[in-house]
């Protein structure tokens, strides 16, 4: 039965247990000891082999790869083992470019590209890459600056790393019109100029750069005369390393803007730009006389209804989470009496119930499972009784 039977034999590469290699780390070298590898050979072409069995970690500002990996074994049956880069160092990356390696450097980040940046931090503990602001507590509520929008500096510190809203980039001595920004950047900002009506649209703006000057020239004459408006920086298309702080008329009167009554729409208009291009929702004056009434609440369930009945995709519920935590609030938090007295229609329902389940704050098993046993009864929970005062004052002295 077994007569024709002919075994196959597969080689097994296994790992001795001592000690075959270690990372120096000063020295930026990984050395192989064991004599029982025959062969090893790192795969790729950024490593500079420095010996048999030594290899030197090449620096280079373009390799984001976390590990060095090696063919152990013969020429035609390898394992390939991945080793942990050798260095000591403290990497800053925007966009897997890297900005600063060196400890004892400062970067500025801006809030609202913080997700776009990662640190990557290389020691004897190996590879360890983490989000900007995970050891501090930072939101916008970290910027007094943020209800204010005419002083915009203020900026909070973390270990190497500065956040800020806004940078002033602006060449004194020619202009706020003149920036300060290399040529090899300049097709990376843009800029947009939005009247504030609601019948306007933002139009993107053609800026120059002056190599004399060596600035980028921001055209401001959309502006001249006018006591509302605003040229903000886009990044719809394009994400730069910064954000500029936002243009608005010399002449512009920030009391009559902040109290004008604006309509539902004009507000709704606002929203619309700050989220779809990606920048602070504070930036717009139209958005700060939400929180000028004092309703309990009760106009910014109306808009963000109003809202969302046009966009509700995925990203449109988390810009309206973008918005609540820019202005330090939770929607869940608003009173259950202004959701139920708005919303009266059935789709309206699934709209806020979406949006409360779209929190990014919301993250554990628990959380979820709390959310779903409020939301249960959230629409058919009994109406408060206020108890009246004076009413069972009166019917006391009748006693």
């Amino acid at each position: 039965m077994y007569k024709d039977y002919k075994p196959i034999i597969k080689k097994c590469f296994f790992i001795p247990q001592s000690e075959i290699l270690k990372r120096r780390i000063e020295s930026r070298k990984i050395q192989f000891f064991s004599a029982a590898i025959k062969m090893w050979k790192p795969v790729g072409d950024d490593y500079v082999l420095m010996g048999d069995k030594e290899v030197f970690d090449n620096e280079s500002f373009n390799s984001v790869e976390d590990v060095v990996s090696f063919r152990i074994g013969e020429e035609t049956d390898y394992i390939v083992l991945d080793v942990y880069r050798a260095d000591n160092c403290r990497e800053i990356y925007f966009e897997n470019r890297c900005l600063s390696r060196k400890k004892e450097s400062i970067i500025d980040i801006p809030l609202i590209l913080k997700h776009k940046f990662y640190i990557r931090t290389i020691d004897d503990n190996g590879v360890k890459r983490t989000e900007p602001g995970a050891n501090v507590m930072l939101d916008y509520t970290s910027f007094s600056s943020i209800w204010n929008i005419a002083r915009l500096s203020k900026t909070v510190k973390e270990d190497g790393i500065r956040y800020y809203l806004y940078t002033f980039k602006h060449k004194q001595d020619i202009g706020r019109h003149a920036l300060q920004i290399s040529i090899k950047q300049k097709d990376i900002y843009q800029f947009y100029y939005w009247s504030g009506d609601i019948d306007d649209e933002p139009v993107k703006l053609t800026t120059t750069f002056d190599e004399n000057l060596n600035c980028l020239i921001v055209p401001l004459d959309k502006l001249e005369g006018k006591s509302q408006g605003i040229i903000f920086q886009s990044l719809k298309e394009t994400t730069p390393p910064n954000y500029v702080v936002p243009y608005y008329p010399n002449n512009i009167n920030w009391q009559y803007l902040a109290d004008r009554m604006y309509n539902d729409d004009t507000i709704v208009k606002a929203m619309r730009i700050a989220a779809e291009h990606h920048v602070y929702f504070s930036q717009f004056y139209q958005l700060h006389r939400l929180f000028h009434a004092y309703d309990n609440g009760k106009e910014l369930v109306n808009i963000v209804i109003k809202y969302l009945r046009t966009f509700n995709k995925k990203e449109d519920f988390l810009s309206m989470h973008r918005f609540a935590n820019e202005f330090s609030f939770e929607w869940i938090a608003l009173p259950w009496m202004n959701w139920t007295k708005v919303c009266k229609a059935e789709q309206d329902r699934i709209l806020v119930e979406k949006l409360f389940r779209s929190n990014p704050r919301i993250v554990s098993p628990i959380e979820k499972t709390s959310l779903d046993l409020i939301l249960e009864r959230y629409w058919s929970l009994p109406k408060p009784q206020f108890w009246n005062f004076q009413r069972k004052k009166i019917l006391k002295q009748k006693q």
